[in-house]
C-alpha cells in the first residue's frame, strides 16, 4: 500500500511539474537593448525569446530558466552579462512563458536539438 502511495504521489508531482506554465511576458525591459526573437523547436512549437546584443569581442551566453519559470527570471543575470559586453539570449522553454506547448520536455536529445537551433540564431 505504501508503495502505491509513493507511485501515485510521484505521478501527480510529475504531471504538475511538466504541465504548461504559459503566461504573457511583455516587452524587453527598457534598460536593455535587444530584440524579440522566435525559432522553431523539434516538436513544431515556436520558442520565444530576447536577444541582447553585446560588444563584438564579448562572446555570447544563453540563459535558461528553471522548471515552471520563464525568461524574466533571468533578467538580473542578463543585465550583468550585457553590461560586461556579452551577447545574451534569454528564451522560454516549450510550454513556458510565451512559448506554446502541451508539456515541457527535459531529455538530453531535446536539449541538444534546442542548442543546435540556438546556434542558428544570428545577431
Amino acid at each position: 500500500m505504501l508503495a502505491l502511495v509513493f507511485v501515485v504521489t510521484g505521478w501527480i508531482a510529475g504531471g504538475l511539474l511538466t504541465a504548461p506554465a504559459s503566461q504573457a511576458i511583455g516587452n524587453l525591459p527598457s534598460d536593455l537593448s535587444g530584440e524579440s526573437i522566435k525559432f522553431s523547436s523539434e516538436s513544431g512549437s515556436t520558442i520565444h525569446g530576447w536577444l541582447i546584443s553585446g560588444s563584438k569581442q564579448g562572446g555570447a551566453v544563453v540563459l535558461m530558466h528553471g522548471v515552471r519559470g520563464n525568461r524574466t527570471s533571468m533578467l538580473d543575470q542578463a543585465r550583468f552579462l550585457s553590461h560586461a559586453g556579452y551577447t545574451v539570449l534569454l528564451f522560454d522553454f516549450q510550454a513556458h512563458g510565451a512559448s506554446p506547448g502541451k508539456n515541457w520536455c527535459n531529455d538530453p536529445r531535446s536539449q541538444s536539438i534546442l542548442i543546435s537551433r540556438i546556434q542558428g540564431v544570428n545577431h
